[in-house]
């Protein structure tokens, strides 16, 4: 997967643990790509960064939205936001409010 003149995220920082935190609002979108895929222009964040567990948080909102992108879709200039954030492991968590669109 090509990444040109963006800032990419290492995959050396997935599997974080976060102990505590309070987490106030998270957007996360669900976008399914394929192989193949030129992103350029973009903040371009892994998909293996999703497997994140965090302990004893506090959430307030969940935005889940739905973008389907199909084979070898080229995105430029655009907030790419990786398909695996739902596999979210929250311990002891707290949430008020989850929107599914």
């Amino acid at each position: 997967m090509p990444i040109l003149t963006c800032q990419p995220k290492p995959s050396s920082c997935l599997f974080q643990i976060y102990t505590s935190p309070l987490t106030k609002l998270i957007h996360n979108a669900k976008i399914e790509l394929r192989l193949r895929i030129v992103l350029r222009s973009c903040l371009f964040i892994p998909s293996l960064c999703l497997l994140i567990v965090l302990i004893h948080t506090f959430t307030i909102f969940v935005y889940y939205t739905k973008v389907i992108l199909s084979i070898d879709m080229t995105l430029l200039c655009r907030f790419f936001k990786p398909f695996f954030r739902l596999s979210i492991a929250l311990s002891h968590a707290l949430t008020v409010i989850i929107d599914l669109t």
